[in-house]
């Protein structure tokens, strides 16, 4: 359960009905995750294992295939074999597909820089209907509901600290 009592009683303050069901931890849901690990990319793209979630998610549709040749596209241009996932994709900007997902990673860092944290998330949900695609999943109505929580979440942060993406997801 982890987190999950703690954010739950926060959000309960704040006059929202919330339930912490299943023994899954808030963070652990696929929905949450998703949104984590585009904060966590916007952050610093050298994180790896939240780059891939974020290629392979429904947000930007890589397969595991086109992940794998990425990498493998990237020692053929001669970066070594530790380098990150970014810049293997930065290396494969010919690809249409890599070519798009950079320009839009780079577009919402730059916001990052001027938005709060809780604006950010809005936008990102706006700007990839992730309240429909989470309607499209399994339990939907609850994702949806997770994502919305996650959002004030985030509002709640922004108004309380002041501080932006970096300390939102080292505090996360």
């Amino acid at each position: 359960k982890g987190m999950s009592s703690v954010f739950a009683s926060a959000l309960k303050k704040e006059g929202l009905n919330v339930s912490v069901d299943s023994g899954e931890d808030f963070f652990s849901r696929t929905e949450i995750k998703m949104i984590m690990s585009f904060l966590y990319v916007l952050d610093n793209p050298a994180r790896d294992v939240h780059m891939l979630s974020l290629l392979l998610s429904p947000l930007f549709g890589f397969s595991p295939d086109e992940a794998a040749d990425i990498k493998l596209n990237a020692r053929k241009c001669g970066l070594p074999k530790n380098s990150s996932l970014f810049a293997a994709i930065s290396a494969f900007r010919e690809n249409e597909k890599c070519r798009e997902f950079l320009d839009r990673l780079s577009f919402y860092r730059r916001l990052s820089v001027s938005l709060s944290v809780g604006e950010l998330v809005e936008k990102i949900y706006d700007d990839f209907s992730l309240t429909c695609v989470a309607l499209s999943m399994a339990d939907g109505e609850q994702r949806k509901n997770n994502l919305l929580q996650f959002s004030l979440l985030a509002h709640s942060f922004s108004e309380s600290t002041k501080k932006g993406l970096g300390a939102f997801v080292r505090r996360m």
